[in-house]
């Protein structure tokens, strides 16, 4: 809803808004939310039983979940995160509320964790009826993990895309 809400008030498209704000600000040229400029570059999403499925287009609701992006895209996003320059996305990192049952902060579009004492992880996962994604990022120490799956988030293995990517962050400090 506040992407609809945003838009709304810009008197613009969600679209064009993450264009200007986020996509171009971080040289993010393979993302966006219409799929039919990107057609070509689109892996088949798998629905729960492991058949192609079509795309989900969110239409009004696109701001959560319409996203199409890359790895490398993803990775200059994770990049800028790490920049303490970029004081506006260390803003959206930012502690809103304390989630106490699921030992978890909640930022702006992240969740806050602590795998241990001293390490503070940021997380955002993602999924449809034909994908399910992951990134985490380490401030701290500036590293981070990112997954894209054409695993659909209803199949019984898309929590796997989630473990698979924390065992990796993980696997940075071991010991």
């Amino acid at each position: 809803m506040l992407g609809y809400v945003l838009a709304t008030i810009a008197n613009a498209s969600y679209e064009d808004l993450i264009q200007k704000y986020i996509f171009s600000k971080y040289e993010m040229k393979n993302s966006t939310t219409d799929r039919s400029t990107i057609t070509s570059k689109l892996v088949d999403g798998l629905d729960a039983k492991g058949k192609k499925t079509s795309n989900w287009d969110l239409n009004a609701l696109v701001g959560a979940g319409g996203i199409l992006s890359s790895v490398e895209d993803l990775s200059k996003f994770a990049l800028a995160q790490l920049d303490g320059k970029n004081e506006e996305l260390e803003l959206t990192r930012k502690s809103t509320f304390n989630y106490s049952k699921y030992q978890m902060e909640i930022g702006l579009a992240w969740n806050i964790i602590s795998p241990k004492e001293g390490i503070q992880w940021h997380t955002h996962n993602g999924g449809t009826g034909g994908f399910s994604s992951m990134l985490i990022l380490d401030v701290q120490n500036k590293n981070g993990v990112i997954i894209l799956s054409n695993v659909s988030s209803f199949n019984e293995n898309a929590r796997n895309v989630e473990q698979v990517c924390i065992g990796l962050m993980r696997s940075f400090h071991e010991e």
